[in-house]
């Protein structure tokens, strides 16, 4: 009961952090294009991520809200950070210009480094979560057998 109640609260957790930055990029859709399109490491691919960031977060907060798509959901989660967090990662140690592209609080008032250290503490607790996905289908599976 306890994993159950903590797999539910991270998949809230997800959802909001998901949707706000989807939506903080779509209402200030040109801000971020032009902050995105600055990024070195990405310039022949903007065209095509301006679009497919945003919508990709949206993707993912409706499969966390259906039950049946919610552990798909998680480890596309798991991807998109997992990418996010390497090129913050590349861009920090690689780049000689920052742009920020990241919209609303998270772009206002976390610096680089304090943003891939909150994007890999996501990451590790959606590892977690996969893992008490995995126990609590198998336990049921058992269950349901036995």
């Amino acid at each position: 009961m306890k994993n159950q109640f903590f797999i539910t609260l991270f998949h809230g957790v997800l959802v909001f952090v998901f949707l706000y930055s989807a939506l903080s990029k779509l209402l200030d859709f040109g801000y971020f294009k032009a902050e995105l399109d600055k990024s070195p490491f990405l310039e022949r691919w903007t065209v095509v991520l301006d679009y497919l960031i945003p919508l990709s977060e949206i993707i993912v907060v409706i499969m966390l809200l259906v039950k049946s798509t919610r552990t798909l959901a998680l480890y596309l989660y798991l991807y998109m950070m997992s990418s996010f967090c390497f090129y913050v990662y590349l861009m920090m140690t690689k780049a000689h210009y920052l742009p920020c592209a990241c919209m609303g609080l998270f772009g206002k008032w976390l610096s680089w480094e304090a943003h891939l250290l909150v994007n890999v503490f996501l990451l590790v607790l959606t590892i977690l979560v996969i893992l008490l996905n995995n126990k609590d289908s198998a336990r049921a599976a058992h269950a349901a057998t036995g």
